[in-house]
């Protein structure tokens, strides 16, 4: 009889840990569902328009509107675009790297 006790103490014992183990999963697996890392709509993003001496500079029309995107240590203009309408205007930083390659 002492076998008997000990092997069913042993099942119980192991389905006592299977099921807190499954619990446990769950609640963290629920948690990441139910609090996705918000996402802010407002952002900060400055645009960086060339003035009218950074234009003649670069020997560009001054009368085109044109958005600095990149810009070097010293402050020269490495990257821009010109921009004809508000929705034209780029935030820099969500520019992503493409390929010359692609076809």
């Amino acid at each position: 009889m002492n076998k008997k006790k000990i092997i069913i103490f042993i099942i119980v014992g192991f389905l006592v840990i299977f099921v807190i183990a499954a619990l446990v999963i769950r609640s963290i697996g629920l948690k990441k569902v139910n609090n996705p890392v918000p996402v802010s709509p407002v952002s900060n993003f400055q645009a960086d328009f060339l003035s009218e001496s950074d234009k003649k500079a670069a020997d560009i029309s001054t009368d085109l509107r044109i958005q600095a995107l990149k810009r070097d240590a010293d402050g020269e203009v490495m990257v821009y675009k010109i921009i004809r309408s508000d929705s034209d205007i780029t935030d820099p930083a969500k520019i992503t790297p493409s390929s010359p390659n692609l076809k």
